[in-house]
């Protein structure tokens, strides 16, 4: 058990580090599940493998803990055999511990953890498909970019326009001049927008459906982050503090990172400027 949990939920830690990065979308998401499932099928196909190391950890420590390195053999139970039945067929008898531990334990812990990526991966790709004319409207031909424009504002209606259809097909002639010939994924591509003050001015829409689709949550950590920063914010000592002032502390909190690459002798001559009085000479 211990070499079949290590094996699952190393590979599991490992796809989690990648999704709660900070950069991370849902598109990316997609794509880790996808391989983490893979691992997984591939891993449940290799029984004597996981066997043959659970048996070598055992055989290492048999000397300090009383650890057997074989399956107890159980005696068989037989069912009573009635006048109208016949012996083949009607019952299913393992031929050892082994293969009942592989069958009852090992297939089921991996046939759950399969099932329930799954569901999730399939949740997942649902909203990833709805977005994924924002990094392959250079490849896909209009029609393709028709009908995804289309599912965004039918999905979206309040948000975003018809006219993201003209700003795809003015983007798409222009990208290889402005942005490069390589594909650019949505926080890329809006940084690159923004960079060449193309965001508001031309695509408006696109800019609100990368928005749309980047804030769009990966995992819960980023929800649990934020409740446990602001009970750090306002604790007893500090409970006069107003709504506005915790939700401009946790922003600080949680975007850490941003604020500290900040020049504080700009904000500060900003500040200045705006709280300055007359001063009569």
């Amino acid at each position: 058990m211990s070499t079949i949990w290590l094996k699952v939920l190393v590979a599991i830690d490992n796809k989690n580090k990648v999704l709660q990065a900070r950069s991370t979308t849902l598109d990316v998401e997609t794509k880790n599940l996808n391989d983490l499932i893979e691992e997984l099928k591939v891993l449940r196909d290799r029984w004597s493998n996981l066997y043959t190391e659970a048996k070598l950890v055992a055989g290492n420590m048999a000397e300090s803990v009383d650890c057997e390195t074989d399956f107890k053999e159980k005696r068989l139970k037989k069912r009573k055999i009635f006048h109208d039945e016949t012996r083949d067929g009607t019952e299913h008898q393992l031929k050892n511990e082994e293969e009942r531990f592989r069958i009852d334990v090992f297939f089921k812990i991996l046939d759950s953890v399969l099932g329930g990526l799954s569901q999730r991966f399939e949740f997942a790709g649902k909203i990833s498909n709805l977005f994924q004319c924002l990094w392959k409207y250079i490849e896909e031909d209009d029609s393709f970019i028709e009908q995804q424009c289309l599912s965004l504002c039918q999905t979206y209606k309040e948000d975003i326009e018809m006219e993201i259809l003209n700003e795809f097909k003015h983007l798409k002639s222009i990208h290889r001049t402005n942005l490069g010939e390589q594909t650019l994924q949505p926080l890329s591509l809006i940084n690159a927008l923004r960079k060449n003050k193309l965001d508001s001015s031309l695509f408006p829409n696109i800019t609100t459906a990368i928005r749309l689709f980047c804030c769009i949550p990966v995992s819960v950590s980023q929800g649990e982050r934020s409740f446990s920063l602001m009970k750090r914010i306002k604790s007893a000592n500090r409970s006069t503090m107003t709504q506005d002032r915790m939700n401009d502390l946790s922003i600080l909190a949680m975007e850490s990172d941003l604020a500290r690459s900040l020049k504080y002798d700009d904000i500060i001559e900003d500040f200045a400027g705006k709280k300055a009085r007359r001063v009569v000479f």
